[in-house]
């Protein structure tokens, strides 16, 4: 029995690893601001704190390819040991990073609490254990919740794909990534839920207003905005957009064929 789970673990959890890493991984200029709102906060801007949330997405493939392809293992206490201080060091950067976060607290601690888990759970994973299965299970079962919270990032790519296309319906439109005071264009990389939110969606700040991603739609009768919604997940209607004292209209090129456009990363 625990020969049979340490080979269906030897192939699952590198497996999850990649999703894992796929959907959180970050430049680390988005890390540390890059110009716009910090994706977890301002404790990010200390370099060594900036690096460290940078790799943790590799972290779990990491452990995930010593599991696989060593004997390697972790002394059980040792291993929980580990466990707690990166549990606990996430959880301060996490908080830390939605007291700072304006209006986009609660993407931040979605981000930052399942990021920490990830990482946690795989150290548990690569832990000894005794004659029962009930630990590793446990392990793996926390694991889980990261991975298919990376799933969900991945799938919004898709999904705000979809949603752009079908509001254009055919008219030229484009999608514009708003940092603070400007705009830059967008990549399917960016697309995904944990890198396209911003941290100060419907905050105002020194007559500032920050949007998760802009799409804009031109028509005969003239453009149309919107704005990224995660509670829809869908682009909603931004009503009487010049009345905004920040810039809306106007912030890119639409274009029929803007996806195919548009780079990777």
């Amino acid at each position: 029995m625990r020969e049979k789970l340490r080979l269906r673990l030897s192939i699952i959890f590198p497996a999850c690893s990649v999703l894992v890493a796929l959907g959180y991984l970050q430049q680390l200029s988005e890390l540390s601001g890059g110009g716009q709102s910090p994706r977890l906060g301002y404790f990010f801007l200390v370099a060594a704190t900036a690096g460290a949330v940078a790799i943790a997405p590799l972290v779990p493939f990491v452990l995930a390819t010593v599991f696989s392809c060593t004997a390697l293992r972790l002394p059980r206490l040792l291993a929980v040991v580990l466990a707690i201080f990166v549990g606990l060091y996430g959880l301060i950067l996490t908080m830390g990073g939605a007291i700072f976060a304006g209006g986009g607290a609660t993407m931040v601690l979605l981000h930052g609490a399942t990021l920490t888990l990830a990482v946690s759970a795989s150290v548990l994973l690569i832990a000894r254990h005794g004659p029962g299965t009930v630990f590793r299970r446990l392990s793996f079962t926390l694991f889980m919740i990261p991975t298919c919270a990376a799933m969900w990032s991945l799938a919004t790519v898709p999904i705000a794909v979809w949603r752009s296309n079908s509001i254009a319906l055919g008219e030229p439109m484009c999608v514009a990534e708003h940092h603070d005071g400007s705009y830059s264009p967008v990549s399917w990389s960016s697309q995904r839920a944990f890198s396209l939110y911003t941290t100060r969606t419907g905050y105002k700040n020194a007559d500032a207003w920050y949007f998760h991603r802009i799409l804009q739609v031109k028509r005969t009768s003239g453009f149309e905005v919107f704005n990224w919604s995660f509670a829809t997940m869908n682009f909603e209607p931004i009503m009487a957009p010049e009345r905004y004292l920040v810039k809306i209209v106007g912030v890119c090129v639409p274009r029929k064929d803007f996806w195919s456009s548009v780079a990777v990363l």
